[in-house]
């Protein structure tokens, strides 16, 4: 993921002309509005005319400026459609609101950003202020990021960091993927609570979830409702304990080769292959994804999907009709067959959930500013 580890004063204040941001207020709208996870919501056997989750609003979008430390503030990058305009801080202007396009966070295009060592990633963790310290004054807000892939540099440079250290830059690298991931969910949920029942996007859903086995299946209205008991978000607390364990915290050889932070079997031959398989499964190997944020997406799929963690669903459901939080740890009780290891591995969630204190990140939400994705890869 990155090389190096260490940057000079020249190299901070070189590196401040590259951060480039792109700054805009978008019209506040429901479809902007945060999501909070905070998941106690009361259900009903029929329909309801708006989706069973608190939105929160988040603060408006403050300046970069406003929080960059004054040696990597001396000149920004502007953006604007692809034109990059130098400018000093004094002179740091909005293009004209006529040209801005008032979209929702979560449709904007993501505004690349290089970033080639720790140093640079906390760098701007710090300008974004994605911190322990701002978390603790109560700020819940987490930046839309994501990143191109774990890759090999990764594992040689976490070797080389303090376990508080990578543990940090881990759970925050992954914290906005989790989100983005369940606000996915929300959307597709909000279509299928209010698309027609012949509605195409609403019968691939069902497809997708594998409530219909093919698109030209007619979709029944209690297919419907079998359909939002599995188009559900997840803890992140509970997400972020797998990926953790699944994966070694990014340092797994599959995880490097393939995104794979998860551990999901993939049956279709197109798996990488384990040097020592189990016995008496077949061919398989372990799923690669094409970016992390799709391996998280796969796992969310896959607990949503899968008959092996219909017990999770279940008291998923339970839980919202009763009105009560669904934490990651209770949920974490019911996937003793999602290791071999049964109730050891969810004691071991359940550690990794307490000892890292995950479930505070449950109470976190996406920012509405503008998506940044990372460009972490070193060849």
């Amino acid at each position: 993921m990155f090389k190096r580890l260490k940057l000079s004063l020249m190299m901070l204040t070189f590196m401040s002309t590259f951060v480039v941001y792109s700054f805009e207020y978008p019209q506040k709208t429901p479809a902007n509005s945060q999501i909070s996870n905070g998941m106690v919501f009361q259900t009903s056997t029929s329909l309801p005319q708006t989706a069973p989750y608190p939105l929160t609003m988040s603060t408006s979008a403050r300046l970069l400026i406003d929080s960059t430390p004054t040696y990597v503030t001396t000149f920004l990058l502007q953006v604007n459609r692809g034109n990059v305009v130098e400018t000093g801080v004094n002179s740091f202007l909005f293009p004209p609101m006529a040209q801005q396009p008032v979209l929702p966070s979560s449709e904007l295009k993501p505004q690349n950003v290089s970033i080639t060592s720790i140093d640079e990633l906390m760098l701007l963790f710090d300008s974004l202020d994605y911190t322990l310290e701002n978390f603790h004054k109560g700020n819940k807000s987490i930046p839309r990021l994501t990143f191109d892939a774990v890759g090999e540099g990764w594992r040689s440079v976490s070797s080389q960091l303090p376990v508080k250290q990578k543990k940090t830059v881990f759970f925050r690298l992954m914290t906005p993927l989790v989100l983005l991931a369940n606000e996915k969910i929300l959307q597709e949920r909000q279509v299928i609570m209010s698309a027609d029942i012949d509605d195409t996007a609403l019968i691939a859903l069902a497809v997708k979830y594998k409530v219909l086995s093919s698109t030209d299946k007619p979709l029944l209205e209690a297919q419907r409702q079998m359909l939002l008991k599995r188009v559900d978000i997840l803890p992140p607390s509970l997400v972020l304990a797998q990926a953790a364990k699944e994966s070694g915290w990014g340092t797994s050889r599959f995880s490097n080769e393939g995104n794979a932070l998860f551990g999901q079997w993939d049956f279709n031959g197109d798996g990488m292959e384990p040097k020592q398989k189990r016995q008496g499964l077949g061919n398989y190997g372990l799923a690669r994804f094409d970016t992390p944020l799709a391996s998280v997406e796969g796992y969310l799929l896959n607990l949503n999907t899968h008959n092996a963690y219909q017990k999770m669903r279940v008291l998923r459901v339970q839980s919202r009709q009763d009105n009560q939080a669904v934490t990651g740890s209770e949920l974490a009780g019911t996937l003793d067959r999602y290791s071999e290891r049964g109730h050891a591995y969810v004691e071991a969630i359940r550690q990794m959930i307490r000892t890292n204190k995950l479930y505070l990140v449950d109470d976190t939400y996406l920012s509405d500013d503008a998506p940044l994705h990372l460009l972490t890869r070193t060849n």
